[in-house]
């Protein structure tokens, strides 16, 4: 426990101060090499699953185990876990190097890797140039439309659809230290405080809202302007996965 909230302590402290711009070049570079792992999505046939090759993804990086994309939005990442280090790829590319874009990553402290826990919460950071997750908010703030609610998550063995219900600008509360998503109580109660917020740039689809044993997971990114608190976009998995 005393290590859990280290942690968390360290993790508010960073919130503070994540890095929300970088040079055009750097960026320009980083993109360059994302799309030379990008290739590594199989060309399938008709009626065949789309999927990655991660056993390539795995010899640039063992810590790479999904890959992230949003239907219709430039974002198609790889997603990394470090086993001790849970704000490793804050600002570590997947390739060793130090990045302010840093990677898309969850925390091991928190969520397993086969998005089988009741809330997966992946981080990013947010770019200026709109890379990594520096698109989310302008994208889906106050807009309730049915483009880019589709999230894929691509698995070694499976491939996970989840549909967008809710964007919200949030506190700098660390969720999944702070909510025992596995005790109902806990999960609906988050839920019900989400569908709640009146923010601008908030909404929340009642109609796509998860029940207590669905599968969520929640994008996680620093505010736009500066401000303080996280930009947070929700999917739930889809019933006919």
């Amino acid at each position: 426990m005393k290590n859990r909230v280290c942690r968390w302590v360290l993790w508010c402290v960073i919130l503070g101060g994540v890095l929300t711009g970088c040079g055009m070049d750097d960026s320009q570079r980083m993109e360059t090499y994302y799309d030379t792992l990008r290739a590594y999505k199989t060309v399938s046939l008709p009626g065949e699953e789309i999927t990655y090759d991660f056993e390539a993804l795995r010899a640039v990086n063992t810590d790479i185990y999904a890959w992230l994309e949003i239907s219709g939005m430039d974002i198609s990442y790889p997603v990394l876990q470090n086993p001790e280090d849970d704000l490793l790829y804050l600002t570590t590319v997947c390739d060793g190097s130090t990045y302010a874009g840093g990677s898309i990553f969850t925390q091991a402290s928190y969520n397993g890797t086969d998005f089988n826990d009741p809330v997966t919460v992946l981080y990013g950071n947010t770019m200026q140039d709109d890379t990594m997750f520096g698109g989310l908010q302008a994208m889906y703030s106050g807009a309730e439309s049915t483009e880019h609610r589709e999230i894929c998550i691509y698995l070694p063995d499976a491939v996970r659809e989840y549909t967008v219900f809710a964007a919200v600008p949030y506190d700098d509360t660390h969720i999944l230290y702070t909510y025992d998503f596995s005790d109902p109580y806990w999960y609906r109660n988050f839920f019900r405080q989400i569908r709640k917020i009146r923010s601008i740039g908030a909404w929340y689809d009642e109609t796509c809202a998860p029940e207590y044993g669905d599968s969520v997971v929640i994008l996680s990114t620093s505010m736009k302007d500066g401000s303080e608190g996280r930009y947070l976009v929700m999917a739930k998995l889809r019933e006919d996965f």
